[in-house]
């Protein structure tokens, strides 16, 4: 077994297709079958099985996979040590929603701890805008909370060919002026909102959002996050925002904004956390410790990034 065909694996799985994956791995077709026919043979399983829709793992092929994963994290681990003074010394990109601004400290703290020349920027956008520029490059990693539409989402992002990791689940919060009737509920059904005012930090973002839970209104868009909480904190009208916009939040945490599940006869309405990265290129050594800074942020029972 070698390394290559860990790797080898791992594209395979990612592009659904041989011949993808040959490309992206600058190797012939034929070639790559017949590593993968070669690691088969050595493991005593077959990993992938074909179908109409392209390659998908098998059961043993998804545990492999998942073991090939953590190989090639550690390989990561031994090349940063001889890449380190001169291969990451680029700009690496994070696009991601207003809500996780939250994050920016301690993505930068860690990321600059383990690679102190390597230059970080992070990119604020609206969904729409984030999904957008990681298609066209602008950025490597994009961070945005999924859609209560998953299957339209999820089409979306195949047509640009790109990936989407879903982490930690988010609940769709009403966010209200301490004084307005709703300030006290735990939860409130999305028919008695039908009437209200609405804000929002994009026309994007709404325009999804609105189409989704059948919003039949227009809401008040404002330039970014700070007039949003402003607006909501003067009682100007109610925001619809995934729950992490109420972390570490100073209007949530003294009590001037108040944060009110939206529930509909079948419950809670939730989204997911979700990482997005092309699918046509292998990641970089700074892009697979970056996903890992993210994963461990989001999901705090995942493996920690290693100093």
């Amino acid at each position: 077994m070698r390394i290559e065909q860990l790797e080898q694996i791992i594209t395979i799985n990612r592009c659904a297709s041989i011949s993808k994956a040959a490309k992206e791995l600058l190797i012939s077709q034929p070639a790559l079958s017949t590593s993968l026919r070669q690691l088969e043979e050595e493991l005593g399983t077959t990993l992938f099985v074909r179908d109409h829709n392209g390659v998908y793992a098998t059961g043993d092929g998804n545990c492999i996979l998942e073991l090939a994963d953590q190989v090639m994290e550690l390989v990561d681990d031994i090349r940063y040590f001889s890449c380190r003074d001169h291969d990451l010394q680029g700009t690496v990109r994070i696009m991601r929603t207003p809500a996780y601004s939250v994050l920016d400290y301690r993505i930068l703290s860690q990321l600059r701890q383990q690679y102190p020349h390597l230059q970080v920027e992070i990119i604020e956008q609206s969904i729409d805008d984030v999904i957008t520029g990681i298609a066209d490059g602008a950025a490597n990693v994009g961070l945005i909370t999924w859609g209560i539409s998953s299957e339209q989402t999820q089409a979306h992002l195949a047509s640009l060919d790109l990936i989407h990791e879903e982490l930690a689940p988010r609940k769709l919060m009403a966010f209200v002026d301490r004084h307005n009737a709703l300030a006290d509920q735990a939860s409130v059904n999305l028919t008695a909102l039908q009437d209200a005012q609405f804000l929002s930090y994009s026309s994007g973002y709404w325009s999804r959002l609105s189409n989704d839970l059948h919003i039949n209104q227009d809401a008040i868009i404002v330039k970014d996050k700070e007039d949003l909480k402003r607006g909501i904190y003067k009682g100007h009208a109610i925001a619809l925002l995934p729950d992490i916009f109420a972390e570490e939040d100073i209007y949530c945490e003294q009590n001037l904004i108040r944060c009110v599940a939206v529930n509909d006869e079948h419950g809670s309405f939730e989204g997911y956390d979700c990482l997005l990265y092309p699918r046509k290129r292998n990641l970089t050594l700074a892009e697979r410790y970056l996903l890992r800074v993210l994963r461990h942020l989001l999901t705090p029972d995942s493996p920690p990034p290693k100093d």
